[in-house]
């Protein structure tokens, strides 16, 4: 019988996702689920990351995490294939940035939440008898280690409904941590990071252009990753990093102007509150649209 642990991993063609898979991969001893819509990058990287480590073997798994049946599928594949899930790894996820008045489509929002809420608790769902179940043959909990963002900590400008769908997954899996204690359940909540998340984010491409980011300030993902793995392996309940943004929401509460003042700043955003004259004297052309500079 192997020992290897079975870590199942959405949203693992790219960015967070796939950086994990491949730490993992190097450990060895591990059954590695890799589910994403792109099967033909699963399957590159599967075959890259069996060359790391004698002892990893990985499955890849075609998913939508916005079909609740892939959503299904992918568990009763993995538990067919392996009998098991030690760590159920979410990250897949998708992003828009713009002010939400300047929305050219409402249904980004929809597609945020059917994404990045809907297809982690669809996987959950499933996954969930199974887990309890192996904690009740075997008096050992697996592990649900969910990566969100700053962003279901703190509202931030430039990202209402990005904001919001992850204000709903921390909300469910803190809820869910108290009703199933069975289970082991990581928040991982970090800053913006170097990933292409952004760059194929949802929305048109003039939205996109429109908004800069000052990229000198987003994490990068070895960073970002080190500190993911560390909390998963301590089991922690909840990680926010780097340390600036943990101490941001601590204090908001207590101090909800000046954070707020702080985020907006660093958003660029204090530009959206000029006084109409000044608004008319440095408007762009019209078939230019304002460019927004953001920190975060």
């Amino acid at each position: 019988m192997s020992n290897n642990r079975t870590i199942v991993i959405t949203g693992a063609s790219s960015g967070i996702g796939e950086s994990l898979a491949t730490i993992y991969a190097k450990q060895g001893n591990v059954n590695l689920v890799l589910a994403s819509r792109t099967t033909s990058k699963l399957t590159e990287l599967a075959n890259q990351l069996t060359k790391l480590s004698t002892t990893t073997k990985c499955l890849v798994v075609k998913y939508d995490a916005s079909n609740e049946k892939d959503c299904q599928k992918l568990i009763e594949n993995v538990i067919k294939e392996f009998s098991r899930i030690d760590i159920l790894l979410l990250c897949a996820g998708v992003s828009y940035h713009n002010q939400f008045k300047d929305t050219k489509d409402l249904n980004v929002y929809r597609q945020m939440m059917d994404i990045n809420y809907f297809g982690y608790m669809y996987t959950t769902f499933y996954a969930l008898p199974h887990l309890i179940e192996q904690y009740n043959f075997e008096k050992k909990k697996a592990q649900i280690a969910v990566v969100s963002s700053i962003s279901g900590e703190l509202g931030l400008p430039l990202r209402a409904g990005y904001c919001a769908s992850k204000f709903a997954v921390n909300g469910f899996f803190e809820s869910l941590r108290m009703e199933v204690p069975q289970v082991d359940i990581t928040m991982l909540n970090p800053t913006s990071v170097e990933t292409p998340m952004r760059n194929h984010g949802l929305g048109t491409a003039e939205e996109r252009q429109a908004i800069q980011f000052n990229e000198s300030k987003r994490m990068s993902l070895q960073d970002c990753c080190a500190v993911m793995i560390h909390s998963i392996e301590s089991r922690k309940k909840k990680v926010v990093f780097p340390f600036s943004n943990y101490m941001a929401s601590l204090l908001k509460p207590f101090f909800p102007s000046l954070i707020e003042k702080i985020l907006l700043k660093k958003a660029g955003g204090g530009n959206h509150h000029q006084s109409s004259a000044e608004s008319t004297q440095s408007s762009p052309s019209p078939t230019q649209p304002p460019k927004i500079k953001s920190k975060l």
